[in-house]
Parts: C-alpha cells; structure tokens; sequence
C-alpha cells in the first residue's frame, strides 16, 4: 500500500490566473512544499488516509519523495494504494484571506492491453461497491469553503490545501485514466474569484512512466524514471 500525491500550485496575480492554469513545473529544487505540478510518494509512518474523499489538515514535507513532473510522469497505482491532491498558493500573492471548492473528474479508462474486459469502470475509486467518478469539496456555501493550513519552506509560509480522495481499486489490465483537478477560489476580502484546472494522466496497474505523448514506455526512457532514494 502506497501513497501518492499530485502537488499544484495557483496563482492570483500570474497570467496562469488568466488563462486558468496551475503554476507550470520548474524543476524540483525549490522542494516538496514550493514544487507546482510534480508528484511525489508518501514515506512517513502511520496511516493517515480514509478510503473517501477527506480534507487533509496537515503535512511535512520531509514525508514526501519527489517522482516526477505530472506532464511527463505518472506514478503506477494498485489496489489499496491513496491518491493525495494538494493545492497551494504561490508565494509572494498578497492574499492571504482564500478558500477553496476543489473537484476532482474521472475520464473514461484507456486500456494497455486488447484482451481485458469489454467494459471498465470510469473511476479506479470506489465506495459502497460503485466507482466514484465525481468529487467536490466542500459543498456547503462559499462562506464556509476552508481556509488553507500551512507548510514551512526555508521560513517561508506556504498556504495549502489538500484533500485525500480514496484508495485506488486497481484492474486486472493496465489502464491510463484521464483525471481532472479543478480549483474555485475566493477571495474573501474582496470577494474575487479565480478558476484553475489540470488534466493529468493517471496509471493504474503496470510498470513505468508515461512518455510526452501519454504512452507507457515500460520504464525504458531513464528521463520519466523516478530519481534515486
């Protein structure tokens, strides 16, 4: 059992707000608390998903390895395996007063293999025995969207959200999933808005990464592959 996290960034201020787009990926230096479109595994202790979308309140950034930029990369998901999203707002924004309604949209499946079943579900979640191929959190009015708890970077505040979805309920075939993440924010002090999505490839099942085109290379081409320990 695995944990994987999606780590994504917005920007109020940035043209990414204009077009509605997450921060792009710049390289993984800056580190697990400031890296935007990356992903990264879980290698804390103790277990600190539920199976079910959930707010997750806090995290340290020494639990997390960073994997790959999520244009290029996909971690290989299995049963029993969490999907973790954070969200987080890019430092040097002046608004510190945000909330945030995030969805999360499954695409139908695209197997890697022409001998699996005929039909697949649309989500690898599943609650009660159905697969959950739509999630928001929250529901409630915009006055009660979270507020962002935060993560220390070189003394820096980062203001983040994240949210648990679930544990992966993997396929007998090897499948490519389109996922997408979408962030309404507000701005509580002046009651401004600004929309933010991404659609990452996700894996379920399988080895390797995915290449530029969204194939699975097998984990031929050493620049998809995860970096060393």
């Amino acid at each position: 059992m695995a944990t994987y996290l999606l780590s994504l960034c917005f920007s109020t201020q940035a043209q990414n707000a204009q077009y509605g787009q997450f921060v792009p990926y710049f390289g993984a230096n800056p580190g697990f608390a400031t890296t935007s479109r990356a992903w990264y595994s879980y290698g804390g202790s103790g277990a600190i998903w539920t199976n079910g979308l959930s707010q997750v309140t806090s995290l340290n950034s020494s639990d997390w390895t960073f994997l790959g930029a999520s244009d290029t990369y996909s971690p290989s998901f299995v049963q029993g395996d969490y999907i973790v999203i954070r969200i987080f707002r890019l430092a040097g924004d002046n608004t510190d007063s945000l909330g945030i309604l995030a969805s999360f949209i499954w695409g139908a499946a695209t197997q890697l293999s022409s001998s699996g079943p005929a039909n697949i579900a649309q989500s690898p979640l599943r609650l009660g025995g159905n697969p959950v191929a739509a999630l928001s959190y929250p529901m409630p009015a915009v006055a009660s969207w979270p507020v962002a708890f935060t993560i220390e970077n070189g003394g820096t505040v980062v203001p983040t959200w994240s949210y648990c979805l679930g544990q992966i309920n993997a396929l007998t075939n090897a499948s490519f999933y389109g996922f997408s993440v979408g962030a309404a924010v507000v701005d509580f002090t002046n009651s401004s808005n600004f929309y933010f999505g991404l659609d990452p490839t996700v894996k379920v099942g399988g080895k390797g990464a995915i290449d530029e085109d969204g194939d699975d290379d097998g984990g031929e081409e050493e620049a998809n592959e995860p970096p060393d320990a």
